[in-house]
């Protein structure tokens, strides 16, 4: 993904905003969109693994197949 943007700094030198195109910003937008999606997933996995892991110590009881599609 290549985005075209300036850096405008203060009277010091010091950045201070970002110009882009709109469009790039919109393409932006949309990635970060997508990057929280499957970080959510990935998440939502992650908690399941341990979930399994817990169970298959007998630390956790495991749910029904119903009971799991009924949360959902």
């Amino acid at each position: 993904m290549n985005i075209n943007f300036q850096i405008a700094t203060d009277n010091k030198g010091k950045k201070s905003s970002v110009i882009m195109p709109y469009r790039d910003w919109e393409l932006l937008q949309n990635k970060i969109a997508k990057l929280e999606s499957e970080q959510k997933i990935l998440l939502g996995l992650k908690d399941a693994m341990l979930e399994v892991k817990q169970i298959i110590k007998g630390k956790k009881k495991a749910k029904s197949l119903e009971s799991f599609l009924n949360e959902i």
